[in-house]
């Protein structure tokens, strides 16, 4: 016979759902259609559960937004502990992160924050904290010297963001040959700029 969970476990059950629901409806349907009615179909939850947790849409879109930011960051460590100094690997990776559902929920909000003020209020801090973070990679991960630390957390954050638009066009129109060769180009610009001297 199992333990019944107690209030905290089921409290944090309930989040969990509603997080992993909210991150699923953004990369569905986008922001716009990302309705507490429709996260609550998903995660299996009445807007009663939901609201016992989070006051507004808003606060459950920005705990949506810290889970992704965590997701990005535990995705991106596991990668660095076997990378061994591969470039195309890590082209291909940067790339890979971008096209996942959960960056998909990611570019939603990203997009909404850009004309929707609270909502920006909300998520910049986050958006801010993970691109610090990003930018450290070079150094902390891939070996740049400490003297090239901006420069190389500047080209690190700007094949990353490349890969980003060409994730959005692409779920519209693919280009398979331009496609290889900006990845080839990706990973040539991270090795000459970014690699150990």
């Amino acid at each position: 016979m199992s333990a019944r969970r107690t209030q905290a476990e089921r409290r944090a059950a309930t989040i969990a759902k509603l997080t992993d629901a909210t991150i699923a409806v953004l990369a569905d349907v986008g922001y716009a259609q990302a309705s507490t009615k429709v996260i609550c179909e998903r995660a299996g939850c009445s807007q009663g559960a939901l609201f016992r947790h989070f006051a507004t849409r808003l606060d459950l879109v920005a705990e949506a937004t810290l889970a992704i930011e965590a997701r990005h960051l535990d995705r991106f460590a596991t990668f660095f502990e076997g990378w061994g100094g591969k470039w195309p690997a890590l082209a291909a990776f940067v790339r890979a992160q971008t096209r996942t559902p959960v960056h998909a929920a990611w570019r939603e909000v990203v997009v909404a924050a850009r004309t929707d003020v609270e909502l920006r209020e909300r998520v910049g801090p986050v958006l801010q904290r993970f691109e610090t973070w990003l930018m450290a990679i070079p150094v902390r991960s891939l070996g740049a010297a400490p003297r090239r630390a901006e420069h190389a957390g500047m080209v690190f954050l700007s094949v990353l963001h490349l890969f980003d638009s060409e994730a959005g066009t692409a779920a519209l129109h693919r280009n398979e040959e331009l496609e290889a060769g900006r990845l080839r180009w990706a990973a040539d610009i991270l090795r000459r700029e970014i690699a150990p001297d």
